[in-house]
């Protein structure tokens, strides 16, 4: 995958978080599709992964856990915010799952993504 947006020489874990990002993000934009975006999530994280041979798995996919959070606090509250999360309580529900795992930082985008799915779950129980 290329994102011209944001094609740059760095840290490859930037990249896997960048997409990871938005396949969290787009189960706001369309709720019904959640299940598969969070199946995609899964398999670019685990795909990727299972293709990194120029370092540890392990230390490219902590640095990726890491940058999610902030990550999903940019697209919120950054200088290029997504256009499809309009609502306030939307914004404040990614608030408060970044500052979650912001202050009790995981080492794997999938203890991301299941953070993630313990705040929808959380969502359709509130409803």
């Amino acid at each position: 995958m290329l994102d011209a947006e944001c094609a740059w020489w760095g840290d490859p874990a930037f990249d896997l978080a960048f997409c990871l990002n938005h396949l969290l993000l787009k189960c706001l934009w369309n709720p019904a599709a959640t299940a598969g975006f969070l199946a995609c999530f899964d398999a670019l994280s685990t795909t990727y992964l299972a293709g990194v041979d120029w370092e540890d798995p392990a230390s490219l996919a902590a640095r990726a856990a890491h940058l999610l959070p902030g990550l999903l606090l940019a697209r919120v509250d950054g200088k290029s915010p997504v256009e499809y999360i309009t609502e306030p309580e939307a914004k404040n529900r990614v608030r408060r799952v970044a500052r979650r795992l912001l202050l009790a930082p995981v080492s794997h985008p999938g203890a991301v993504g299941q953070t993630w799915r313990n705040w929808i779950d959380e969502r359709h129980r509130d409803r």
